[in-house]
């Protein structure tokens, strides 16, 4: 849970003068100040729980794929997307819209500095390039069979995906760390 956690802490930061702005958009947006210290703690954990709600439903998805039909699951996927965007928009005009705007501004560099460290990185590339390679090998032998040629070509571009995000933050946490980033 504690990765979840520091997943979570970086939407925020504190500004100059010791207020802790959150970034509901990230590196692409404006901070809002939160008001107290019980707002973001409640926000925090919120936010917490939304991460490892996506954590969980994501693969579970993509391992349901083996035993129901493709279309159901698609189906799945689309009602916990749109409810998980419903909620985002939910707060955001429940709660942020009256929060104060800051002037600070969230970098790509703030947040690689304050997420988990290189280990979960070298986990993710190191599980990552397995399962694509077994993924790219059941491709190769389930020529026939459109579905489990669907289903480890999906898996396959997802592993790819995965590999490739590791590795670009294993190269940025490098860079940071000999401080040319």
């Amino acid at each position: 849970m504690r990765y979840i956690t520091k997943l979570a802490d970086g939407a925020f930061k504190t500004d100059a003068e010791g207020r802790r702005v959150y970034f509901p958009n990230g590196i692409f947006g404006s901070g809002r100040i939160v008001p107290s210290d019980a707002e973001y703690e409640r926000l925090r954990r919120r936010l917490a729980r939304f991460i490892g709600a996506g954590m969980t439903v994501g693969p579970a998805l993509a391992l349901s794929l083996i035993w129901v039909p493709i279309w159901l699951v698609l189906a799945v996927g689309a009602v916990v997307v749109l409810s998980e965007v419903g909620v985002l928009i939910w707060l955001r005009r429940r709660a942020w819209s009256r929060w104060a705007v800051s002037a600070e501004r969230l970098s790509y560099r703030e947040v690689v500095e304050r997420s988990p460290r290189t280990l979960a990185s070298w986990l993710l590339l190191g599980t990552s390039l397995p399962v694509l390679a077994m993924a790219l090998g059941l491709a190769v032998l389930a020529r026939d069979d459109s579905h489990v040629l669907g289903v480890s070509l999906g898996v396959a571009a997802l592993s790819a995906a995965y590999a490739l995000f590791a590795w670009h933050r294993i190269r940025t946490l490098r860079r940071i760390r000999r401080g040319a980033g």
